[in-house]
């Protein structure tokens, strides 16, 4: 794809802005070309390359917004995506959860979070910290959630796992907002991890995830928008009880090729993320509040 697409609803075009997701892998950007193709925001991953990404960037006035990837890997290096035998039902009940696996998972989220805090505030100055953009105003933030089982597993290890996975979500979203209470949280994950994992979260694990605006990783061979009507996976994460439409931020392909050099003879070539945020509002529902699509 060789630049952003513009998205028809009944009566002309969505109101939508244009960005890319970049991290350490895209070393290579030609951060002059997003801007002119349109991007008026990136999603950057805080590492390595953050800096320099970010300093191009705000050189050509395209928001930043920071993202950090939830992984499962424990400060001992303990990967819990190849463990699946240290999961059941037993040992993430809400019976146990002041020890065992649920304890450790929102020590783990803490843990992670106090390191992002530390890499916000060193990577961004508080003026940088926030911004506005399509009907979100104050410290802009995305948790990468995308961890899966790696080795063979039985369904009650996955329900287990997604619990253990949604209570290191939540322990990590309270612990940036009791230091940022202004801060958005968005999260992005794929269909098949919110329907395999994440919906078996405890309530009040849930009650966390359920006020999170969603970034939707969603390909299609035509980077057209999803329709939550044809999919029963797709309602389950993206729709509101108040009726409205929470993936405002859609990730409609991997594979666009402007913004980075042609270089003859690579195969893939260079390819970068890009994303259509939507124009979104808040809604309240008997749970909390939430933000929606606003069209």
């Amino acid at each position: 794809m060789d630049g952003f697409l513009e998205l028809r609803n009944g009566s002309g075009l969505h109101k939508i802005e244009h960005g890319v997701d970049l991290s350490h892998h895209n070393d290579r950007i030609l951060y002059g070309e997003l801007k002119r193709c349109g991007a008026s925001f990136a999603i950057l991953k805080m590492d390595k390359r953050f800096k320099i990404h970010k300093t191009e960037l705000a050189g050509r006035d395209i928001r930043v917004i920071p993202y950090h990837y939830l992984s499962v890997v424990s400060g001992e290096g303990k990967d819990y995506t190849r463990r699946p035998k240290e999961f059941s039902l037993q040992a993430t009940s809400e019976e146990n959860r002041g020890a065992g696996l649920l304890r450790i998972a929102e020590n783990m989220g803490k843990t992670k979070a106090a390191r992002f805090i530390s890499q916000y505030e060193s990577a961004l100055s508080p003026t940088e910290r926030t911004s506005e953009l399509s009907g979100l105003k104050g410290k802009l933030i995305v948790l990468d959630v995308e961890e899966y089982f790696k080795v063979r597993s039985t369904s009650n290890q996955r329900i287990s796992f997604g619990r253990f996975y949604a209570a290191m979500l939540a322990s990590w979203v309270k612990t940036v907002k009791s230091s940022y209470p202004d801060a958005k949280i968005i999260f992005y994950t794929f269909p098949d991890i919110y329907t395999s994992y994440l919906q078996f979260a405890f309530p009040s694990d849930h009650a966390v995830i359920h006020g999170m605006p969603v970034w939707l990783a969603r390909t299609r061979g035509d980077a057209s928008d999803f329709d939550l009507k044809s999919s029963k996976q797709l309602q389950r994460i993206c729709l509101s009880s108040s009726g409205g439409n929470k993936c405002i931020l859609h990730q409609y392909t991997h594979r666009a090729t402007f913004g980075v050099p042609n270089i003859t003879g690579l195969y893939p070539p260079l390819h970068i993320d890009v994303n259509r945020l939507f124009s979104a509002k808040e809604v309240q529902d008997g749970e909390g509040f939430q933000y929606v699509r606003a069209e």
